[in-house]
C-alpha cells in the first residue's frame, strides 16, 4: 500500500492543502474538485437558477484569491462552505431589490398566497436541516431530488459506485427524518 492510501481522509486533505500552499497547482485542482459538489449544493439552493453559473464562478475566484489566507487549521471543506456562503450573501446584498408594491400586487392577485408563504417557510426549515448534514449527504440528496439524477449519475458525479450513491442517499434521508423535518 502507498502512504496516500494509509492516510485518513482528513490527513489526505491536509496533505493536499500543504502541497497546494507550496504551489502545487494539481493539488489545488484536486482540492477544488473534491469540493465542487459543496459549492454547487450551496449556490443552487440559495441563488436564482439563472444566476447559478455566475455565482459558482465567483466562488471559484474567491477560493483562488483567498486560498493563501487559509491556514489549514480547520477543514478545507468547512472553509470552502464559508467562502461559498459569503459569495452567496454578497450576491444577495447586491441583487436588484424587488419593489414592495409589486409583491403586494402579487399577493392580492393570488388567493394561494398563504400556501406559497408556507412553502417558503418549509423550504427554509428544509434548507436549515440540509445545512446540518455532512456535505456528501447534502450532495446525494440535492443531486437526486433537485437535479433529478439517477443513482448511477449521482455516483458518477460523486466518484462513487451506483450502489454507494443509493446507500448515501438513503442514509441522508434517514438523517433528515431524525431531524424531524
Amino acid at each position: 500500500m502507498t502512504q496516500q492510501t494509509d492516510l485518513s481522509a482528513d490527513e489526505a486533505e491536509q496533505a493536499l492543502v500543504r502541497a497546494a500552499q507550496a504551489g502545487d497547482k494539481d493539488a489545488f485542482a484536486r482540492l477544488l474538485q473534491s469540493g465542487l459538489y459543496i459549492i454547487h449544493a450551496i449556490v443552487r439552493g440559495k441563488v436564482a437558477p439563472r444566476d447559478v453559473e455566475d455565482v459558482e464562478q465567483r466562488v471559484y475566484l474567491a477560493v483562488w484569491a483567498g486560498f493563501s489566507g487559509f491556514h489549514g487549521t480547520g477543514s478545507f471543506r468547512a472553509w470552502l462552505r464559508a467562502v461559498a456562503r459569503g459569495v452567496v450573501a454578497d450576491y444577495h446584498r447586491h441583487a436588484d431589490p424587488v419593489a414592495p408594491e409589486s409583491l403586494i400586487g402579487e399577493f392580492v392577485a393570488y388567493p394561494e398566497t398563504q400556501a406559497t408563504l408556507d412553502r417558503v417557510e418549509d423550504r427554509e426549515v428544509i434548507d436549515a436541516a440540509l445545512d446540518r448534514l455532512h456535505p456528501r449527504h447534502q450532495a446525494a440528496l440535492l443531486l437526486r431530488l433537485r437535479e433529478g439524477l439517477s443513482f448511477a449519475e449521482v455516483g458518477k458525479r460523486l466518484n462513487i459506485s451506483e450502489e454507494a450513491a443509493r446507500v448515501l442517499f438513503h442514509r441522508a434521508k434517514s438523517k433528515l427524518r431524525q431531524e424531524e423535518v
